[in-house]
């Protein structure tokens, strides 16, 4: 028997339109290890359009994204949805 080939997310299409590439915000507050930076860098991604994507990436690819903040997720609470998914034997689909 083999094994089923997993498919990962890829990294997500980019619109021009996400908050953390834009010309007015510094992009090193995404990856601040302040809480009030982490915060407001979350505040900007919950209105992303490619928010989705950007959280199935993160989750499927850790070792590229196991620091900063991706779709409002901070690394510690990618962490625990990676268990929590594992744990439920689900894939990784958004989850608030």
């Amino acid at each position: 028997m083999t094994a089923a080939a997993v498919r990962l997310a890829p990294y997500p299409p980019l619109t021009g339109a996400e908050p953390c590439r834009a010309p007015d915000v510094d992009p090193e507050l995404w990856f601040s290890t302040s809480a009030l930076d982490q915060g407001e860098a979350a505040d900007h991604c919950r209105a992303c359009p490619i928010r989705s994507q950007c959280l199935a990436y993160a989750l499927d690819h850790p070792a590229e994204t196991s620091d900063g903040v991706w779709a409002a997720t901070t690394p510690k609470r990618r962490r625990a949805l990676r268990r929590q998914f594992a744990d439920n034997g689900t894939d990784s689909e958004e989850t608030s």
